[in-house]
């Protein structure tokens, strides 16, 4: 991580700091009992799960953003360096089959040997997969997308194997002459400078202005290598044979050696690297930025709202503690699904502190603790509660005198 980058997480985690300090001072120290923003008690808890699914959301976008801009890797640069390395040798790897195949294409058709029509399809698949493997190539830099990319060139690079191996055995064994291996010589320097202006674009021009501009500047290169060479006959097809021999011509396992050697890498890098631990630190502590401010402004309080969760009295209601909202600040921050647990939590202890409160007519002394019958039964002692003293009351014409005593507790009995 650049020191640009730990800048951002150090200044992000003082803003935390420093939010949590607004808090107690607003609620605490100034005594603030109102906030910026009203909130209905009652809903507290739909504003707050609202609200930590939106945070969620907010900071999924904001990544895809920074996804598309910087790489999926950031702020994690050293990585995201390292990893746009093994994209330009595997774009390196890939370079000999389309520049060759495209060679021995345009060789052929010079000498007679391929027709127009035929040339142009054999050709075009080349230069489909050219722009396919350079846009992949775009969209991948930087970023864990580099395994989509290598299993695209893994497979362009099978596809041209099998289908212009035939092609570029047929251009080696026409290359019998001095002419005909400068003509194939010519034809090279031509598909290389051809593949590299269309990735190099830097008139950004698009489709068949691209394509006329960068056969313009592939056939003037090719004329001034072959200006370059020497007058001396026998100088000039040593230069040539020299020029093929260097460019590996035709030479399929050796450049799969080498593909396959930087597909592994990049798989390799790519599987000790499943997540990107800055990007959590930065999703964190944005999170808690935008939950404390939200729990700050509009005065949430989690507990608050699950004590006021079905209240009615406004007299009843529960007020907003800075312990509370501070809380409620975190919870949101750290996303919906542990904002849904601390929920369920609060509303667990709530319902046991109503049976622990419960009042008479629920478990006698509050426990119900079972009791060992002689036969083996236990016996739970429960008071009649009052809907069960009204079922059991006589007619309201027998109710004219005191109410009804229970004298003894009903016992349930249950093996």
């Amino acid at each position: 991580m650049s020191s640009l980058n730990r800048g951002i997480t150090v200044g992000l985690g003082l803003a935390i700091v420093l939010e949590m300090l607004g808090i107690w001072l607003w609620y605490d120290v100034w005594e603030n009992e109102a906030s910026t923003l009203r909130v209905d008690p009652a809903a507290m808890l739909v504003v707050i799960t609202t609200v930590a699914l939106g945070i969620e959301r907010a900071i999924e976008l904001l990544w895809t953003g920074v996804g598309m801009m910087a790489g999926s890797f950031w702020p994690l640069t050293a990585i995201a360096s390292h990893l746009t390395s093994l994209t330009d040798e595997l774009s390196a790897a890939t370079k000999p089959y389309i520049v060759h195949s495209t060679a021995a294409v345009t060789f052929l058709q010079e000498k007679g040997a391929l027709a127009a029509a035929e040339a142009k399809k054999l050709a075009d698949p080349l230069k489909q997969a050219d722009r396919d493997l350079a846009a992949l190539k775009r969209s991948a830099t930087g970023s864990q997308r580099v395994a989509s990319y290598a299993a695209a060139a893994s497979d362009r690079m099978n596809s041209i194997s099998v289908q212009y191996q035939a092609v570029m055995a047929t251009a080696a064994e026409s290359a019998a002459t001095a002419a005909d291996r400068e003509a194939l010589a010519r034809s090279i320097v031509y598909a290389d400078t051809l593949l590299r202006r269309r990735q190099e674009n830097p008139g950004k021009r698009k489709d068949a202005v691209l394509e006329t501009w960068a056969e313009a500047e592939a056939t003037t290169a090719a004329n001034d290598w072959v200006d370059a060479l020497p007058e001396g006959a026998a100088e000039r097809d040593a230069a040539v044979r020299r020029h093929i021999a260097a460019t590996g011509f035709g030479k399929f396992k050796e450049w799969g050696e080498v593909a396959g050697t930087t597909l592994t890498a990049v798989g390799d890098f790519l599987g000790t690297f499943k997540d990107n631990p800055g990007r959590r630190i930065v999703s964190i502590e944005l999170g808690l930025i935008a939950g404390l401010a939200i729990a700050w402004l509009a005065g949430l309080d989690l507990y608050a709202g699950v004590q006021n969760e079905g209240v009615t009295d406004t007299a009843a209601l529960v007020a907003a503690s800075v312990g509370g909202i501070l809380l409620t600040g975190v919870v949101l921050g750290l996303g919906s699904s542990p904002t849904h647990e601390v929920i369920k939590v609060v509303q667990e202890d709530k319902e046991r502190r109503k049976v622990a409160n419960a009042p008479v007519g629920g478990i006698v002394g509050g426990a119900g603790a079972p009791a060992l019958a002689a036969r083996g039964r236990s016996s739970v002692a429960l008071q009649s509660p009052s809907f069960t003293r009204d079922l059991l009351a006589p007619p309201p014409a027998q109710r004219a005198g005191a109410a009804i005593e229970v004298q003894e507790p009903i016992r349930v009995h249950f093996r």
